[in-house]
């Protein structure tokens, strides 16, 4: 069963990605945050930061076939050969604007894509990442044979609604559904964040091709490498983990970025979601609180062990 490492906006940037990869590692492949277009143009900030890690795969968002033109041919002329296509991007903004989790609904626009992965962009190794639709957790469906008919790597599903954003349950009984449904490989995302549940959904789903886990990860740094061994880190030990990632992340942003403003911008939001340190309240605040990096610093040697 292959891990991979989902793509989170303002997160697994190709600088916590080289970091996860040679400090903590079980990951299959890493995908980058999408890549969107901007003025016409693919983002240039999301264009440097897939170059700068060019093991991982790049994913694109897009609202109409025009858009994925524009990405997929600046992504093929830059020598890529895997692209990830966010049919699942939850966040109104883009939803709204008919990309991510609203391109499960729209029909046309899916065929349009079939027919250019299948002739345009012969030679790519595509695959989807996608949510049960926007509002209606039935909008699959009629998207399903759509899907079938597209040459791709693999299929991940996220079985929530964009509507429901990350909150409520991740619905296995429509994943199971999928599975039956769909011809193509299929990848698990959702609420993965101890090498038990993902235990439980292997058991469960025997022909399951692999696991993407994100928020998971993030807060939990030796979540693949745990479930890839087939063991379990102690707090302690996750706790360590956790800090010489960060340290690694902060290290690097200092090099990239000037001024305390911009550095912390970059470390402090990961602390979010560090699990390992929930009862330490007084640390976190005082993380989420420093504005300069002999703040932060001090913080962080708080928690040290």
């Amino acid at each position: 069963m292959v891990i991979y490492a989902a793509p989170l906006q303002g997160y697994t940037t190709a600088l916590w990605r080289r970091a996860h990869a040679r400090l903590c590692g079980g990951i299959d492949a890493y995908f980058t945050p999408f890549v969107r277009v901007e003025g016409g143009q693919p983002s240039a900030r999301a264009l440097r930061d897939a170059a700068e890690d060019r093991t991982a795969i790049p994913q694109v968002i897009f609202r109409d076939i025009a858009e994925l033109r524009t990405l997929c041919d600046s992504l093929v002329d830059a020598g890529y050969k895997a692209i990830d296509l966010n049919m699942g991007c939850p966040f109104v903004p883009q939803v709204r604007h008919g990309r991510g989790a609203a391109v499960i609904a729209d029909i046309p626009l899916l065929e349009s894509v079939a027919k250019d992965i299948s002739d345009r962009y012969a030679g790519i190794s595509f695959s989807i990442k996608m949510r049960l639709g926007t509002d209606d957790p039935e909008q699959w469906r009629a998207a399903m044979p759509v899907i079938n008919d597209m040459p791709l790597h693999h299929l991940c599903v996220h079985p929530r609604t964009a509507k429901m954003q990350y909150g409520g349950t991740a619905d296995t009984e429509a994943f199971a559904l999928i599975t039956e449904a769909t011809t193509h490989r299929v990848v698990y995302n959702g609420d993965i964040r101890t090498p038990e549940q993902a235990k439980t959904l292997s058991t469960r789903f025997p022909s399951l091709y692999g696991i993407m886990v994100g928020r998971g990860l993030l807060g939990r740094p030796t979540l693949a490498v745990e479930i890839s061994q087939g063991r379990k880190y102690d707090e302690a030990q996750q706790r360590r983990a956790f800090i010489m990632l960060l340290d690694a992340v902060y290290v690097e942003a200092g090099t990239r970025y000037c001024g305390a403003s911009q550095i912390l911008t970059h470390v402090k939001p990961y602390w979010e979601y560090a699990t390992a340190f929930s009862s330490e309240r007084r640390a976190l605040k005082a993380i989420s609180k420093a504005h300069t990096l002999a703040a932060y610093e001090s913080a962080v040697a708080s928690l040290r062990q």
